[in-house]
């Protein structure tokens, strides 16, 4: 992926800003049955857009955007029968952001919380292919004592009215700390409720992902 963002406060105290971004992206999906990998999909991505927030001091941020772009999905493994056919998937939507940090470190947090709130409004008026709204929320809190560590994380995601979501855009879930016994994407679907609870101890410390850690989850 390459992503660029112009970051343009509009008042001297950077509270309203303005963020122009353009994205290019190609990534692997993976379709499942059951246990068994049918097929892998490469989709690659273009979206230009416009986003207008404001930031709570040192919490975070609130965003409203619009984006246009195309998909442009091809079967790279699996039978002929699972091609998606449509050469390019046109995209138009509006967007909207709340992001929350007050957590002390992206990799092993030790204190502290962060959550988030999406909200993808892809609209035919835009441009869009396929019109649907997805939402999706997460957090993350976490108390330590010493070394001792006790984290906690929620996820939720689904669609809201009765447009289904594409399959391009359903939720992918799965892999290490996601249901870790599933392969990264094997659970897929117009919808996700996801709650963990992990506790960890730290073993060494260092400068390399904050240290070394043991631990175990319940998900």
């Amino acid at each position: 992926a390459l992503i660029t963002e112009f970051y343009q406060p509009l008042d001297p105290r950077a509270r309203i800003f303005i963020a122009p971004r353009l994205a290019l992206e190609r990534r692997s999906m993976t379709l499942y049955q059951g246990e068994e990998r049918i097929a892998t999909y490469d989709l690659r991505s273009s979206l230009v857009g416009l986003d207008l927030g404001s930031q709570f001091y040192h919490y975070g941020e609130v965003r409203f955007g619009v984006l246009r772009g195309k998909a442009t999905p091809s079967l790279d493994t699996g039978p002929p029968s699972l091609s998606p056919g449509q050469a390019n998937i046109s995209q138009g939507a509006f967007t909207a952001r709340l992001f929350l940090d007050q957590i002390d470190s992206v990799h092993f947090p030790r204190s502290g919380w962060r959550g988030g709130l999406k909200v993808f409004n892809s609209k035919s008026g835009l441009g869009a292919d396929d019109s649907y709204t997805k939402w999706d929320v997460d957090g993350v809190a976490a108390y330590s004592i010493g070394d001792h560590t006790l984290n906690f994380a929620v996820k939720a995601g689904g669609k809201i009215g009765s447009d289904p979501l594409p399959r391009y855009d359903q939720f992918q879930w799965g892999g290490f700390m996601q249901q870790s016994g599933y392969q990264p994407g094997q659970l897929y679907g117009e919808s996700v409720r996801f709650a963990r609870a992990m506790y960890f101890h730290r073993i060494a410390r260092g400068s390399l992902l904050d240290g070394a850690y043991g631990g175990f989850s319940l998900e």
